[in-house]
């Protein structure tokens, strides 16, 4: 160790260092359209820091970038099992089921985003916007007015907030 020290190599990589590392190589293969090589990398990773959930959730940002929905989701509800107050893995998890069309529980996902941080303008809209594409137009409401009061100028979250009472027939 020291020989690789004294050669400009550090001795041991941070695990955030080397996530970001596998993180890089994976969107690589992903862009390159190697999923399978993808698939084999994250699991050889994870497999050797299987307990850590920023690296399942630095992981599966990597898929969900890629749309690769199902891993995606997996690595995300990993990441919760080990650290369930994790509200923007519960968000990226929400849009992962919507794309997977897994809406009773995208739904409880994005919900669950707001209550662990109801100060984010994110977590609010898109819960709101869940409901409203569900029908659910009234239940969204609360939703788009929080979006609105943490961020006026969010046009997303005005519109949300304009379609919704449009919908219920309130001003």
């Amino acid at each position: 160790e020291l020989f690789l020290c004294l050669q400009g190599v550090p001795m041991r990589t941070s695990a955030a260092q080397a996530a970001s590392e596998v993180a890089a190589r994976l969107g690589k293969l992903l862009d390159a359209g190697k999923v399978r090589e993808a698939d084999s990398v994250s699991t050889r990773h994870l497999s050797e820091r299987a307990s850590d959930p920023k690296i399942h959730e630095e992981i599966g940002r990597v898929y969900f970038e890629h749309e690769q929905w199902e891993r995606a989701a997996s690595l995300f509800r990993k990441s919760l099992e080990l650290q369930p107050q994790n509200d923007s893995a519960h968000l990226l998890l929400g849009l992962s089921l919507t794309e997977m069309k897994q809406l009773d529980e995208a739904e409880r996902a994005l919900l669950l985003a707001v209550q662990q941080n109801p100060r984010s303008e994110t977590n609010c809209f898109m819960a709101g916007r869940q409901l409203m594409m569900r029908g659910k137009y009234e239940a969204s409401l609360p939703y788009f007015y929080k979006a609105v009061e943490l961020n006026p100028s969010s046009a997303r979250a005005l519109q949300g907030l304009a379609g919704a009472l449009a919908r219920t027939g309130r001003r």
